[in-house]
């Protein structure tokens, strides 16, 4: 089947698993990412309206970057090529650009963008009801978990019976074969992923330093030189800088529990669908995540893990403390990585309305 596909991601490839994942989907000879870095060699041609990230201010890159997904769906997308949007920015110049032909253009509303890269825009919630009318009346939409309708639900009071979705998971690409895991009595706790406030970081940092135990910190993000001035006389803190994905196995060899706090503070993380809680499986290490998360009732069902509460407050870790050293590990506990994840596959289905897994996979 000479057939191929195309993923478009305003984000650098490293910095997001799920795009990466998509180079697996089943049924194409071919999958291209279309990805926007920092820093790039692609210079030529409609390329030059693809600025870097990082290297001009976002004023002049990103409607120069919206500009270039047109024109680029417009001339270089084949009638024959399918095509995978991620999030509404990179969806709706690609869907112009691509109007009168025969694609099939994929919606992945990897998180509402009202949430995300505009929730300081004024009247943001146009950018929800957008959403919504693409999920009702377009057969091609997809979704990272079965919650995230309730997002709409609650927040616009829109029924979301007649929505068509797909579920695509967010299940990174992880070698992890034979995975072995030995808590040791030196408890070493890591985070992996964006230095920002609603993850828990500082707090979490200052029940660290007061007790005998290490942490691993990698990543980027507004907090980063908050975290280096804060750590620095600091013998049990390691801030590693940040990672490349295809790395991070080498990271959970270092640690004894991964940490995945996710403020109660944020509406979206009500409807959250973490890497990490794959990761936690596919590594056989056990996660730290609080009750707000949908995901915390499997690790508590399972014992994959530790549940606290959503304030952290003084309580809440001496509470965590005392179950970090009583933790009874067993490698059982994380069987769902091999049971549903391990070959994990991604099938675009079409002529099809989904609204449940079964229609995916």
């Amino acid at each position: 089947m000479n057939k191929k596909l195309i993923v478009f991601r305003a984000l650098p490839k490293t910095r997001d698993a799920r795009t990466v994942r998509y180079l697996n989907t089943e049924g194409y000879e071919e999958v291209k990412l279309n990805t926007w870095e920092d820093f790039s060699n692609e210079n030529d041609g409609i390329h030059k309206l693809k600025l870097d990230k990082k290297r001009y201010s976002k004023i002049i890159t990103y409607p120069l970057y919206l500009l270039y997904l047109f024109f680029y769906s417009l001339f270089y997308i084949k009638n024959d090529e399918d095509v995978i949007c991620m999030e509404l920015d990179t969806f709706l110049p690609v869907y112009l650009g691509s109007w009168f032909k025969n694609n099939t253009i994929y919606f992945d509303i990897v998180d509402p963008i009202a949430e995300t890269k505009f929730k300081a825009f004024p009247f943001n919630i146009i950018f929800d009801y957008l959403e919504v009318i693409f999920l009702k009346y377009r057969k091609y939409n997809i979704l990272p978990n079965r919650n995230r309708v309730n997002y709409y639900e609650e927040k616009l009071g829109v029924r979301t019976q007649d929505f068509n979705y797909a579920i695509v998971e967010n299940v990174p690409l992880l070698i992890a074969d034979n995975f072995q895991k030995d808590l040791s009595q030196n408890v070493t706790i890591g985070y992996f992923g964006t230095l920002e406030e609603s993850r828990g970081l500082m707090e979490l940092i200052n029940f660290i330093q007061k007790v005998d135990m290490q942490l691993i910190i990698a990543g980027d993000g507004r907090l980063k030189n908050v975290i280096i001035e804060k750590i620095k006389n600091l013998n049990n803190i390691k801030y590693i800088g940040s990672f490349k994905y295809e790395k991070i196995g080498d990271l959970f060899e270092k640690i004894d529990f991964l940490w995945a706090y996710y403020s109660d503070k944020v509406f979206l993380h009500k409807f959250a669908s973490p890497n990490k809680y794959y990761e936690h499986l596919a590594y056989k290490t056990p996660i730290i995540m609080n009750k707000f998360v949908p995901q915390s009732i499997n690790i508590r069902k399972n014992n994959s893990g530790i549940v606290i509460g959503d304030d952290l407050t003084d309580k809440t870790f001496q509470s965590l403390f005392f179950a970090m050293k009583g933790y009874r590990y067993c490698k059982e506990n994380f069987f769902l990585w091999e049971a549903k994840y391990l070959k994990y596959k991604i099938i675009l289905k079409k002529n099809q309305k989904c609204t449940d897994e079964s229609c995916k996979v």
